[in-house]
């Protein structure tokens, strides 16, 4: 029986989850090791969400996602500071996130794509340098911290911390890789109801031919720009998870780095297919937290100790990945944004 491209591409997800915790387990890795793992996946996996609608779905090239991922982190954080309810800081953070990347795309989604590949490069960094110098508003580089997180008391007494316990895991991390699990899920079947609609197959045409889709009555420019802030909302939801999940919010946790992770997860996981943000993410950050416990033997052992080496291998597997999938891991080849 011929399976159809969901159920391949949910066992090349699976696969991959397989693979990467089967080798931890392999290597001896304690349930800790693989729970921090596990929300570095799902974090990055959520972050990518975003690019998977604006890059491969839109192919708008969005350069300062990191930048909305550090508006959520800081409006949770900045509502402590102001006294306000954790729920309020998300709202103001999913708000503030889209409306920047509404602003940003005003001016620049009537141009060629590449200013709004530098405009969004250029806000993310002058968000991460206003984050740094205004003291009186997020605390500068040290950062807010003592901000309160949820299901804190609730995940460290009872039946859960129980639960963590025979796990051999920390109840408050476990908890928070159950939490940035449930919201990936939540944001993948949203987009994914989005891009199966009429809405999602008129930006699938504004990817393959603008003109086109402008000759047949669309209104490109405001389909784009509502993709721009929709994506923006999975970034401002990362850079809240992560502020809970390591308990502060700093600007150097917001460098565009960040950004380029998301962007070769989307890529690996394949162009035009939000399970390529969730397939990418699991390569890509179990193949880095391998490199970072794997001893080599022998010549190559060096590479097992230097930081920079190990990104090298990482480097060299993601090269060998892409050398015999180009279109990804779950992309289809007549849906490469740059093969047409």
């Amino acid at each position: 029986m011929k399976l159809g491209r969901d159920a391949r591409d949910g066992l090349v997800l699976l696969a991959a989850v397989l693979a990467v915790f089967g080798a931890f387990a392999a290597l001896g890795l304690g349930t800790g090791y693989m729970v921090n793992a596990g929300i570095l996946i799902a974090l990055f996996a959520l972050f990518s969400l975003g690019l998977a609608l604006q890059f491969g779905q839109a192919g708008l090239v969005n350069f300062g996602q990191v930048g909305f991922a550090a508006i959520g982190a800081y409006a949770v954080g900045i509502a402590h500071l102001q006294g306000w309810p954790m729920g309020w800081g998300v709202l103001l953070g999913l708000a503030a996130a889209a409306l920047f990347a509404a602003l940003l795309g005003i001016p620049t989604l009537r141009l060629r794509e590449d200013y709004l590949a530098i405009v969004t490069i250029g806000f993310a960094e002058i968000l991460r340098i206003v984050a740094t110098s205004e003291v009186w508003l997020t605390q500068g580089p040290l950062g807010i911290r003592g901000f309160p997180r949820p299901g804190l008391e609730w995940a460290t007494q009872g039946a859960w911390a129980s639960f963590a316990a025979r796990l051999g895991a920390n109840p408050y991390p476990l908890f928070v890789l159950a939490l940035a699990l449930l919201l990936t899920g939540l944001s993948y079947a949203a987009l994914a109801l989005l891009v199966r609609s009429p809405w999602g197959r008129v930006l699938k045409a504004i990817r393959e031919d603008e003109g086109v889709a402008e000759a047949l009555g669309k209104d490109t420019f405001r389909f784009k720009l509502q993709a721009l802030a929709i994506g923006a909302l999975p970034g401002a939801l990362f850079g809240m998870l992560f502020a809970w999940a390591y308990a502060q919010v700093v600007p150097d946790n917001f460098t565009t780095i960040n950004t380029f992770y998301a962007v070769i997860i989307v890529v690996l996981g394949g162009l035009g297919n939000l399970r390529g943000a969730l397939a990418g993410s699991v390569v890509l950050w179990g193949l880095i937290s391998l490199a970072q416990v794997v001893k080599l033997p022998g010549p190559l052992a060096f590479l097992s100790q230097a930081g920079p080496a190990q990104y090298l291998v990482v480097g060299l597997v993601l090269i060998a990945l892409m050398m015999f999938r180009p279109q990804g891991l779950v992309g289809r080849r007549e849906e490469m944004l740059f093969g047409k």
